[in-house]
């Protein structure tokens, strides 16, 4: 959203989060050399435009570091603060206390204990009033609730902004399709699955058929290579047209079309 020396704030009004439960939810990118305020200047995320903000990372004398500002400034010995690496955060308040995230579970973060967060207007990405307080960087998910997210919730969350805004795909996915070559016909084959990446729970059988190209019929071939000490290797390769795989490891499924060819013999 931001780069070089160009910073703004988008100013929401319509906004109302105030209350005893919430959470906000932010997929970003900092760009942490940018941040180049001293004196201890805040660079806002999400809250307030013309006040103390409700979450946002500090510049200056505690760099890299994410407050979740759950109350009013008056209690700012009480806030949840963490280290924070710029990618990834989850502020909730609920039961009381407030929670702020680095991960996927509750226990990633820190706790204190609070009420609730005023009313009010609110902006992220700085304030519109003071230019001191911008954030360089790139915001690519914001998500707020009117309730305290769950855990299941969390690592879900997690795992959608991951594989959409950081290409991680590799570390949710445990089967991977290769749909290849037709023989040497340049035409590449179908399965039931598209070449590309799956997150597999449970069972899930993949299927794929002969294929006719110029009046000559290819078969389908599977080599099937499961992820072993980090390298992947082959296990099987055979004439076979499915295969159920399991959610019990990392497989690799990689179809070929080929042409059966052989000796016929005639037995009377």
């Amino acid at each position: 959203m931001f780069t070089g020396d160009v910073h703004a704030s988008v100013e929401s009004p319509g906004i109302d989060v105030g209350g005893e439960n919430m959470s906000i939810q932010l997929a970003t990118t900092v760009d942490w050399e940018a941040q180049t305020f001293g004196g201890g200047y805040y660079s806002i995320f999400f809250g307030n435009d013309n006040n103390d903000s409700d979450l946002f990372f500090s510049s200056g004398s505690r760099n890299h570091t994410l407050i979740f500002n759950a109350d009013n400034w008056g209690t700012k010995n009480n806030r949840p603060s963490i280290a924070w690496d710029g990618q990834y955060a989850t502020a909730i308040l609920g039961n009381g206390a407030s929670y702020l995230v680095q991960g996927t579970a509750l226990t990633d973060g820190m706790i204190r204990t609070n009420t609730s967060i005023p009313a009010r207007n609110y902006c992220w990405g700085g304030q519109q009033s003071n230019a001191k307080y911008y954030v360089k960087g790139a915001f690519h998910s914001v998500r707020i609730y009117n309730r305290a997210l769950t855990g299941a919730e969390l690592v879900q969350n997690r795992k959608v902004d991951d594989i959409r805004f950081r290409n991680a795909f590799a570390d949710y996915a445990n089967l991977i399709v290769v749909n290849g070559a037709v023989g040497d016909t340049e035409t590449t084959g179908s399965s039931s699955l598209a070449s590309g990446e799956y997150e597999l729970k449970g069972a899930l059988t993949v299927t794929a058929d002969a294929v006719s190209v110029d009046g000559k019929m290819y078969r389908p071939r599977l080599a099937v290579e499961k992820l072993i000490d980090g390298e992947w290797r082959q296990i099987s390769r055979n004439w076979v047209s499915s295969y159920t795989a399991t959610d019990d490891g990392r497989v690799r499924l990689k179809w070929t079309w080929e042409r059966m060819m052989g000796t016929l013999f005639l037995v009377r």
